[in-house]
């Protein structure tokens, strides 16, 4: 661990943060009265410079999302965050603000033992924050997760943004939530589709013949999209977007300087059409 000098307190801007280098670590400071607050530079969400961000209200604005951290602790108030941000050691001397070059460990709440089992059905963004949410609080029980894609939790906006606009490759959209966010607590990640959910009996049965019993469960399994019942609606090259593999087999099909018609002018009827005009085809 090295201790860095990185600014005077004069130029730290109490609704601004200020972008620094420590070492290989890039961070921002957020000045709070006389004392300074370090933590990492981009949001853990989408990567946003937080430096551009303002401070209102004892709260740091990710200007790209609008998602919420604590100035004087980096925990995340507001999604679509769903961590908290890295801190590092930060002091004021004789004016000058200095910082370590290693984050400071994070503050594990206690986990009771707990025998209690809680199911979350879904892995998009409502899934992902309660299990971020249950991890974070010290929920101490036996926490099961289950989707029906084998690789969930994923940022599905990039889909209809980046994805089909060529941007970006289907396997490299980010994850919602850190892999060493996921190594705390009893969590079991699970493939399957449910077919009972029989809430008086607290037992959920998969497909394949599992049976699953519960104490708690939430359904976050978001929605589907619609196919309006037209005649052709099922014919090939009349494709939905929800997942990874829609997003690859639409990238496929679309060919610059092609038409593409897009039935619905939703945010993601919206987005596909910027996207698609992007990789040349004629929307």
């Amino acid at each position: 661990m090295t201790q860095h000098a990185v600014a005077r307190l004069e130029q730290l801007d109490a609704k601004r943060p200020l972008r620094v280098q420590a070492g290989n670590e890039e961070m921002i400071l957020v000045r709070q009265g006389d004392q300074v607050h370090a933590y990492q530079g981009n949001c853990p969400h989408a990567g946003a410079p937080l430096e551009e961000g303002v401070v209102c209200g004892g709260l740091l604005i990710c200007p790209w999302h609008k998602a919420a951290f604590a100035v004087d602790e980096g925990a995340v108030c507001e999604p679509p965050a769903l961590t908290g941000l890295r801190r590092y050691r930060a002091w004021v001397k004789d004016g000058e603000v200095w910082v370590d070059d290693q984050p400071l460990p994070k503050n594990e709440p206690p986990r009771h033992s707990d025998a209690r089992t809680f199911v979350v059905i879904g892995a998009g963004a409502a899934g992902s924050a309660a299990v971020a949410t249950l991890l974070d609080h010290g929920f101490g029980g036996h926490l099961i997760w289950l989707d029906q894609e084998r690789q969930p939790a994923y940022d599905r906006t990039a889909l209809s943004k980046f994805v089909i606009a060529g941007e970006m490759a289907p396997d490299e959209v980010s994850s919602l939530i850190e892999p060493d966010q996921l190594r705390r607590g009893h969590l079991d990640r699970r493939f399957g589709k449910v077919r009972v959910l029989d809430a008086k009996k607290r037992q959920i049965i998969l497909a394949d013949g599992q049976h699953i019993d519960y104490d708690a469960a939430l359904l976050a399994t978001g929605s589907k999209p619609v196919r309006p019942q037209l005649p052709g609606v099922d014919l090939p090259g009349i494709m939905t977007l929800r997942s990874r593999e829609d997003a690859a087999r639409l990238l496929d099909a679309a060919e610059p300087g092609q038409p593409v018609v897009i039935v619905g002018d939703s945010f993601i009827g919206l987005e596909a059409a910027s996207a698609l005009r992007k990789y040349g085809a004629q929307v």
